[in-house]
């Protein structure tokens, strides 16, 4: 559905000083993987007014996922790239020029895109971090990979340009040394909102040419 595009701007006053919709627009954004971290993502750009967002994920909707991501009990059993484009209809959609890609992401759908892209990795596998990493940074369309990982209470936030790459990969390692939560201690909804904050934040930086201040950024855990 198509919203008046006075209630958008008012919408979007409280910030427009900080970020306008036609630079919070200039690239179409990729959220690669729409669980805790990706799905508040979305529902953060959706309410900031992005227009033409791509949600990447292959998995639906289960019990497990309702209390720290951004579903409804109602959309259990349902594709999360569907229930994200019908949660973001209702609440906050400037278009309906969202995109909902119900599988692994795949270079060779984004290189169809003919904007120049920005992407969201918000990937469990370290080894699919890897993979996509690379293919992304690779791609010239790809201005800027923001990377996040989390656990219950600790989270990274990585941003950089493709450029990059080989610093980026420094920081990678296999899935084995992987810190393994146990089952009922893997996630929380206040970890996944504020790696999701710091990246639209770090994006936000970006695109208005600002150094990121690192005084919250760099590294935050709980102890």
């Amino acid at each position: 559905r198509n919203i008046d595009m006075s209630l958008v701007l008012n919408a979007a006053s409280r910030y427009a000083d900080i970020i306008s919709l036609e630079q919070l627009n200039e690239y179409k954004q990729n959220i690669i993987g729409c669980g805790a971290i990706g799905s508040q993502v979305v529902l953060m750009l959706s309410k900031m007014g992005a227009t033409s967002m791509i949600l990447w994920d292959f998995d639906s909707v289960d019990a497990t996922n309702i209390g720290v991501q951004g579903f409804p009990f109602d959309h259990i059993g349902i594709p999360k790239v569907n229930s994200l484009l019908r949660t973001i209809d209702y609440f906050g959609a400037v278009s309906t020029n969202h995109k909902a890609i119900n599988d692994k992401f795949s270079s060779a759908k984004y290189d169809e895109e003919e904007r120049l892209q920005i992407a969201f990795m918000c990937l469990d596998s370290m080894k699919y971090r890897n993979t996509i990493s690379k293919s992304l940074a690779r791609n010239p369309k790809t201005k800027l990979i923001v990377d996040a990982r989390m656990s219950a209470e600790v989270l990274h936030v990585f941003s950089y340009t493709p450029d990059k790459q080989a610093s980026y990969e420094k920081t990678l390692f296999s899935q084995d040394e992987m810190y393994q939560e146990r089952c009922t201690a893997k996630s929380t909804l206040y970890t996944a909102s504020l790696a999701a904050s710091l990246m639209i934040s770090s994006y936000k930086y970006w695109l208005v040419n600002e150094s990121q201040p690192t005084n919250y950024y760099d590294h935050i855990t709980w102890d």
